[in-house]
C-alpha cells in the first residue's frame, strides 16, 4: 500500500509540473478572444497586400472566418484593409481592434506622440497582440513593448538592421521577426548571372546602412570581381519631390562620376506625379536596374526587373502560423524565423525594349511576372 502511495504521490508531483510549463492560450482579461493592434510606418502598398495575405492564411488555419479581405483601389493606406478585417474577419480566437491603428506616416507625423498614444494605450491593458509593419515602426515598438507578443514584418533585413539579435534568436521573449536569409546578396548574384556587369552602384537614404546587407553585398562583389560603388542621400518625409531630386542627384554621380554600367534601387519615396522620373532617367542612359525590394510596384512603374512579390500567399501563411503559435501561449522568441522562399523574377518588357535588351530565352522559365508597359 505504501509503494502504490508513493508511486501516486510521485506521478501527481510529475502531472504538476508538467501543467506548470503547460501553454497558457493567449486571451484578453475576460476571457474573450485576444485583441489586436496594427502599427505602421506609413502608407505602402505592400502593407497592404501582407495583411491581405496574412488573413488568407488566418482564414485556412480556420482561426478566422473571412480572410477574403479586398485591396482598396487609388491608395496605400493599410486603415481600410484593417478595418475590413474589424468588421468581417469574424471567428473567436483574435480580434482586430477597429481603432487600433497607429501609423507614423513615413515621419510627417510626431514620432513622440504616436508612441506616446500606443504606450498609454497598452498600459491600459487593452490589447494582447501587436502586428508591426515597417522597420522604423517595428525599430521604435521593439524598443519600446516588451511584455506584449509583437509579430514584426519589414522589408529589409531584421539581423542587419538591428531589430533582432540573430536569425535564429530575435533576442527578446515578445518579439518574432520573419528572416529571409541573404536576400539582398541573392538578388546581386542573380543581377550579376543575368548582365555580367563590372562597375555596380547602388543609391539609398541616409540612415539605411545596415538595412540592406551592405557589408555582405560589397564582399560578394569582390568576390565576383565587381567594383561596388554607393551613394546616400538625405529623404524629406515633407516633401517627397524634395526627397526624389536628391535619389536622382545621387543615382546621376554614381552614373556620371563612378561611370557604372548596372544599378540596385531599394525602395525610394517619390510623389504619386512623378513615378517615372528616376526609371526615365535609367532608361535614357541605357542603365539596367534591379529593384531589391518592392520589386513588383517599382518593375511595373519602369525599372527593369526585381523578385517577384506580387503573391504573398505563401509568406502570409507562414505568418499567419506565426500568429497561431502566439495564440497557442508559444513565446513569439521560440517560434522559427527563418524564411526561404522560391521566387521567380519580374520584368519590364516596354523597359528592355528601349534598353535594347533581348530577354535570352532560358530565362523565361525564372520569369514569374511581366509587365507590357508602364504603370504610371
Amino acid at each position: 500500500m505504501k509503494r502504490i502511495l508513493r508511486f501516486l504521490c510521485i506521478a501527481l508531483m510529475l502531472f504538476s509540473l508538467q501543467n506548470a510549463h503547460a501553454l497558457q492560450p493567449l486571451r484578453a482579461p475576460d476571457g474573450s478572444a485576444p485583441r489586436a493592434l496594427l502599427v505602421v510606418s506609413g502608407d505602402y502598398s505592400v502593407y497592404q497586400k501582407m495583411l491581405q495575405a496574412i488573413a488568407r492564411g488566418l482564414d485556412q488555419l480556420q482561426i478566422i472566418d473571412n480572410g477574403n479581405v479586398p485591396i482598396p483601389l487609388g491608395t496605400e493606406d493599410v486603415a481600410p484593409v484593417w478595418h475590413w478585417l474589424a468588421e468581417n474577419a469574424g471567428g473567436d480566437q483574435i480580434r482586430f481592434l477597429e481603432d487600433g491603428i497607429y501609423d507614423y506616416q513615413w515621419g510627417r507625423v510626431n514620432e513622440a506622440e504616436v508612441t506616446k498614444s500606443l504606450l498609454e494605450r497598452l498600459k491600459k491593458k487593452d490589447a494582447e497582440l501587436i502586428i508591426v509593419m515597417g522597420t522604423p515602426a517595428c525599430r521604435i515598438a521593439i524598443a519600446n513593448v516588451t511584455d506584449i507578443p509583437m509579430l514584426t514584418y519589414a522589408s529589409t533585413n531584421a539581423v542587419t538592421s538591428g531589430l533582432v539579435k540573430s536569425a535564429q534568436d530575435s533576442g527578446q521573449d515578445n518579439v518574432h521577426a520573419l528572416i529571409e536569409p541573404n536576400r539582398f546578396v541573392r538578388q546581386v548574384k542573380i543581377f550579376k548571372e543575368i548582365f555580367g556587369f563590372q562597375r555596380l552602384g547602388f543609391a539609398y537614404m541616409v540612415g539605411q546602412e545596415h538595412q540592406y546587407e551592405l557589408t555582405a553585398v560589397s564582399k560578394t562583389c569582390q568576390k565576383m570581381d565587381v567594383d561596388f560603388f554607393t551613394c546616400t542621400y538625405a529623404g524629406d518625409p515633407k516633401d517627397l519631390s524634395k526627397t526624389l531630386d536628391r535619389a536622382l542627384a545621387c543615382v546621376t554621380h554614381l552614373y556620371e562620376t563612378n561611370e557604372v554600367d548596372a544599378l540596385i534601387l531599394p525602395h525610394y519615396n517619390r510623389p504619386p506625379t512623378r513615378k517615372g522620373d528616376l526609371p526615365d532617367y535609367l532608361i535614357q542612359h541605357g542603365i539596367p536596374t534591379f529593384s531589391v525590394s518592392s520589386s513588383q510596384d517599382f518593375v511595373a512603374e519602369g525599372l527593369l526587373m526585381g523578385l517577384d512579390n506580387s503573391n504573398l500567399n505563401e509568406q502570409g501563411m507562414f505568418e499567419a502560423n506565426v500568429l497561431k503559435e502566439m495564440l497557442r501561449g508559444v513565446k513569439p522568441r521560440n517560434i522559427n524565423q527563418i524564411y526561404s522562399p522560391q521566387r521567380t523574377l519580374v520584368v519590364n518588357l516596354t523597359t528592355a525594349m528601349l534598353l535594347g535588351w533581348n530577354i535570352p530565352f532560358d530565362l523565361f522559365s525564372s520569369i514569374g511576372a511581366v509587365y507590357k508597359y508602364h504603370e504610371r
